[in-house]
């Protein structure tokens, strides 16, 4: 017993052995070094802003994962050359583009809960159908009963369906974009070090 909570243990901390965890401000710090800002942009779009790869996108978003959600984000990121960029034009840049990555996720939440209220919306129609044709079909037959089993899986198929956009997916997309607005105590450019 004393091994499985130990594991138990080792397991609802484990965050500390990969980043510097301070209990009393309740702060993750991860510090990422690369050799040059281009290295987190996206080299091959050509907007007035640098816009983040993907790859560096999809790192900060597994950070919200692997840093338990009660603690917040001090990161530090280093260049060993930081070519014409000073830390506050970094600072500027990232500060767009986790707004743009917000708004985009954002916008995602809307989508899905649109296509969420539409399955609902034909659920709640199928199932009217199913009650209205009910009454009004007089004998049972063996159409009769095909009819009403076809008719009940898709309304119960929508409205599961939709509830797994609810209930899942725009949490998961909800969580992110709070993530890009809260989890975030401090972002720290380092040049040249």
């Amino acid at each position: 017993m004393k091994f499985r909570k130990s594991i138990v243990h080792d397991f609802e901390h484990i965050e500390r052995e990969f980043f510097d965890v301070d209990e009393t401000t309740e702060e993750a710090r991860i510090c990422l070094r690369f050799e040059k800002p281009e290295n987190i942009f996206d080299t091959s779009c050509l907007s007035k802003t640098p816009i983040f790869s993907d790859d560096f996108d999809e790192w900060l978003m597994t950070s919200f994962e692997i840093i338990p959600a009660k603690y917040r984000i001090a990161l530090d990121i280093s260049f060993d050359d930081s070519g014409e960029y000073t830390p506050k034009v970094l600072q500027d840049i990232f500060r767009k583009n986790l707004l743009l990555s917000a708004r985009s996720h954002f916008q995602s939440v809307r989508t899905q809960n649109r296509i969420a209220y539409g399955l609902i919306a034909a659920g709640f129609v199928a199932f009217v159908i199913m009650m209205l044709v009910g009454r009004l079909w007089g004998t049972e037959s063996f159409w009769h009963e095909i009819f009403f089993y076809l008719l009940d899986i898709a309304t119960t198929v929508l409205f599961w369906e939709a509830a797994g956009i609810l209930l899942v997916e725009s949490r998961k997309h909800k969580t992110i974009v709070r993530g890009y607005r809260e989890r975030f105590s401090t972002i720290e450019f380092h040049c040249g070090e």
